[in-house]
């Protein structure tokens, strides 16, 4: 038995939705009959295999990375657990980049899950910003106030787990609620480009957009606070940078006043630390220039008449949107890097997860007893005696 959800009033139509079934969407090597098959070697192209050999290599990284920052010895640190939930958003977001790594499209409906896929894949990828974010506001405030009650608080683990699923909650509930508006439900056949073929398919959940509002926004304005929320984190993170190199050069005059010799380890941290806010800058800085530059022409494919054949400007725009992606993947491997590098307990973590210090100890023992074994062998004995003598 059927059961029929309440729905608005729909006009009636006399298609079958068997008639859509069996669709092959992308069966050629090219969109459709009306666009010229594209270069395998071009640009993009080189661009987009090598994110997608980069996702592959970063999900693994995080996976590691997460069974290292897992360890009994690392969880209980407020500044580890900001690097699991980083670790974790990373995961997702690249996971499901991988699949549809090429797809740049605009229509004019969408079904729902299509979208909650992206929502989720925008979540992840704000969370995992806006986390190193708070992880770095953390760190500069327990540098430059190391005796605070109040900060010593913010960074043990049960309070950075609240603070992970705040941060959590404000992205989706900004990253849902506006395009939640539009949540409509029609008639199956009357949704003529259904990707989603099933024999039993009445009603299906859409999205409806406007010709001139992307997926994302309700009205033009929401396109102007996207680019500010753009803006404040290309800015928030140098700035917090800075103030932390700035705090680290304070401590490392201090040191030198107290004849403390540690210039090797200050100038690898500031050098790390650098590192980390380069990628991130080249990472959302790209992104940042693309808005501003698609502020007029909106770089989509329209599906609404006709096929439109991509001018060469969205061309470009479409290089420069997977360079974006390529510098998030290399920024998040290179956080991974750094963080190895810099703590000295992910370091001996590591050593004692692939058992380095037993490897150690087995080595010298075998080169020990090579040592003693030519001591004492006869041979080499008075092979030595007869180079005395003689």
């Amino acid at each position: 038995m059927d059961y029929v959800l309440p729905i608005p009033t729909i006009v009636a139509s006399t298609a079958n939705p068997n008639d859509y079934y069996g669709f092959v969407y992308n069966e050629y090597d090219y969109d459709f009959l009306t666009e010229q098959p594209k270069t395998r070697f071009s640009i993009l192209g080189a661009i987009l295999d090598f994110n997608i050999f980069t996702e592959i290599v970063a999900i693994v990284l995080c996976l590691l990375h997460l069974m290292i920052l897992f360890r009994k010895s690392l969880r209980k640190n407020g500044v580890f657990v900001f690097m699991i939930a980083i670790c974790i958003s990373d995961i997702l977001n690249f996971s499901l980049a991988l699949p549809n790594d090429s797809m740049y499209y605009k229509y004019s409906w969408y079904l729902v899950p299509m979208h909650l896929e992206q929502s989720t894949f925008n979540i992840t990828r704000r969370l995992s910003i806006w986390l190193a974010m708070v992880m770095a506001l953390l760190r500069f405030l327990s540098v430059a106030f190391p005796m605070n009650y109040l900060i010593q608080k913010l960074v043990k683990p049960k309070n950075t787990v609240f603070i992970i699923f705040v941060v959590l909650a404000v992205i989706i509930t900004y990253d849902a609620a506006l395009p939640s508006l539009r949540i409509s439900i029609a008639w199956f056949p009357d949704v003529t480009r259904c990707v989603v073929k099933s024999r039993h398919l009445r009603y299906v959940l859409i999205m409806s957009t406007d010709v001139d509002i992307d997926a994302y926004s309700i009205t033009p304005n929401q396109n102007f606070v996207e680019r500010i929320y753009r803006v404040l984190q290309f800015t928030l993170y140098p700035l917090l940078t800075i103030s932390l190199l700035i705090q680290l050069c304070i401590i490392k005059k201090k040191r030198k006043a107290m004849r403390q010799n540690e210039n090797q380890i200050s100038d690898n941290t500031t050098l790390l630390i650098l590192t980390m806010t380069f990628t991130f800058m080249f990472s959302e800085g790209l992104i940042w220039i693309w808005i501003f530059i698609d502020a007029d022409d909106r770089f989509y494919y329209h599906f609404d008449l006709e096929y439109q054949v991509v001018s060469v400007t969205q061309e470009y725009k479409e290089i420069l949107v997977a360079l974006c992606f390529t510098f998030r993947i290399v920024n998040s491997i290179s956080h991974i890097l750094v963080s190895i590098m810099m703590s000295s307990h992910c370091r001996d973590t590591v050593k004692s997860i692939v058992f380095w210090g037993k490897i150690a100890k087995l080595f010298n023992h075998r080169l020990l007893k090579r040592k003693v074994e030519s001591e004492t062998d006869p041979i080499t004995v008075v092979k030595a005696t007869t180079d005395n003598v003689s």
